[in-house]
């Protein structure tokens, strides 16, 4: 077992080449492309939300015009599944800030947990998303409580890779076995 790498991606490889020993390339490149087409639609989305209808398509078309949609999703990479769950991120954040459902906060963190298991440089997403659900929170009485469920539920999705990561490294490694200059890059 490695940390090398955040398990998600490779699981969907691996299940993928199972499925379908010889066609798992095509497999993966239509995933691909349909995560590029909801990146965008979400996208349109978020524009519509934030700026008006108006701004729906043309945001839809630019962000189909994006090197990530474009030409990353031909390629056995992360960046199309990275970009869907960053966009995803971004609406349920919206929607637990708006609504503020205790279920719209864990979705929250279980989303930013599945990210953080996409990509390792997505961890950042768990307690951002803890911190924004504080700070947004600050007029309620106990507004620790809605940051604590996004903390947990994300948390919580990350647990079993942190728990392998412990037996198979004897506590060395946590969360990624990258250190030094090749964390720093990882996270920016």
């Amino acid at each position: 077992p490695t940390a090398f790498r955040a398990p998600l991606y490779p699981l969907l490889i691996a299940l993928l080449m199972r499925v379908s020993p010889i066609d798992w390339p095509i497999l993966l490149r239509t995933l691909q492309f349909a995560a590029s087409i909801a990146t965008a639609l979400i996208c349109g989305e978020l524009a519509a939300r934030w700026c008006g209808n108006d701004y729906a398509l043309p945001s839809q078309v630019i962000v189909l015009l994006f090197p990530t949609t474009l030409f990353f999703s031909g390629e056995i990479l992360t960046e199309c599944f990275a970009a869907l769950l960053v966009v995803m991120f971004l609406l349920a954040l919206e929607i637990a800030l708006k609504n503020r459902k205790t279920f719209s906060l864990a979705m929250l963190g279980i989303l930013a947990g599945i990210a953080a298991l996409e990509r390792f440089n997505m961890l950042p997403l768990i307690p951002f998303a803890a911190l924004a659900t504080l700070v947004y929170g600050l007029k309620d009485t106990v507004p620790w409580r809605r940051s604590a469920v996004v903390l947990i539920s994300g948390t919580f999705v990350l647990a079993p890779w942190l728990i392998h990561n412990e037996i198979a490294f004897h506590g060395k490694a946590s969360y990624s076995t990258h250190g030094g200059f090749a964390a720093i890059e990882g996270i920016i």
